[in-house]
């Protein structure tokens, strides 16, 4: 699939119509189930920076009500490469020199930024016990479709291991990142056809917590 460079009118309107479409990224790997969008009238199957299109704003279609934080966090994918927007931290690694390793961001990265504003993390082992169970500003349910709120954070487990973390904008649409590669809106059939899971919760932050940009800790314990 090509893209094509076009200039960009003041308006920069982002519309997601909702249906679901077959997105082949090259013949060796397999299709994906994703719902395009449309940036003034022209088809886009990601959110992929090497497409990237300058431009000064956007308004996400109105069906969708996400919350204004998490809505403007989203808008700057459109303009700026996901690195840009969230630092990954250096990793230290010892042997016989002292090596610094720069870490690609995860999906789970992806949505600790969308849904709790830190644009700074470290490359750690986001396990459900060890780091997502002791965050003070999250409650955390088990998955229902009818219990999913806009803001939400879904996270797949497969026996008992986390596998995948998306964020729920409504309508019955995600956005999430696979691994260290591109951006998608999906549906949840598309996302449980790519990663593989026996169960799933939910983790929303507290209303007293809401528009913060809550800040990265790689220990919660003593908050």
């Amino acid at each position: 699939m090509s893209f094509r460079r076009k200039k960009i009118s003041q308006k920069n309107e982002v519309s997601i119509r909702n249906k679901v479409e077959t997105y082949r990224i090259n013949r060796f790997r397999k299709a994906l189930q994703v719902i395009p969008f449309y940036l003034n009238g022209e088809k886009y199957y990601k959110i992929d920076p090497s497409h990237r299109i300058s431009f000064s704003t956007i308004t996400i279609s109105k069906e969708f009500p996400i919350p204004e934080d998490i809505g403007k966090r989203i808008e700057k994918l459109f303009s700026n490469n996901f690195e840009e927007l969230c630092h990954i931290n250096e990793v230290e690694v010892e042997d016989d020199t002292y090596l610094f390793i720069k870490p690609k961001p995860t999906c789970h990265h992806f949505v600790n930024y969308l849904a709790f504003g830190m644009e700074v993390q470290d490359d750690i082992n986001f396990d459900i016990e060890i780091w997502y169970k002791k965050l003070p500003f999250v409650e955390i349910y088990h998955y229902q479709v009818e219990s999913l709120r806009c803001g939400d954070i879904v996270q797949f487990m497969l026996n008992d291991k986390l596998v995948h973390s998306v964020l729920y904008i409504g309508n019955d649409l995600y956005i999430n990142k696979h691994g260290r590669s591109s951006i998608y809106f999906q549906k949840i059939e598309g996302i449980k056809e790519k990663y593989e899971s026996n169960s799933a919760h939910i983790l929303r932050v507290k209303a007293d917590c809401l528009l913060m940009d809550l800040t990265f800790r790689r220990n919660y314990e003593l908050y």
